[in-house]
């Protein structure tokens, strides 16, 4: 399904974008797109780091302060996982 939707993309970006501007555009979108992955998986680390199974950290204070703690116990991890790979194709990861 990529293949063919990345085909697509080019050449519709191709008939948008003129010549001389190409270069520039692929160049802040390959910068934006690099950042936001990485800031993505910043998040998604943050995410899996509060299944520990000995909360340290703001992982504690969210098991202490709000009903969240009973979702991030270990045995969940899959499911965290789970959500992950879920989210991970709609952010375009």
């Amino acid at each position: 399904m990529q293949a063919i939707g990345t085909n697509i993309w080019i050449a519709w970006i191709s008939d948008i974008v003129p010549i001389r501007f190409r270069g520039r555009f692929f160049s802040i979108r390959s910068r934006y797109l690099m950042i936001s992955g990485l800031f993505t998986g910043y998040i998604f680390g943050i995410f899996i780091d509060f299944f520990n199974p000995k909360p340290t950290g703001l992982s504690k204070l969210i098991e202490k302060a709000t009903p969240l703690g009973a979702i991030f116990k270990p045995e969940n991890l899959t499911y965290g996982f789970t959500f992950i790979f879920t989210v991970a194709p709609y952010l375009g990861l």
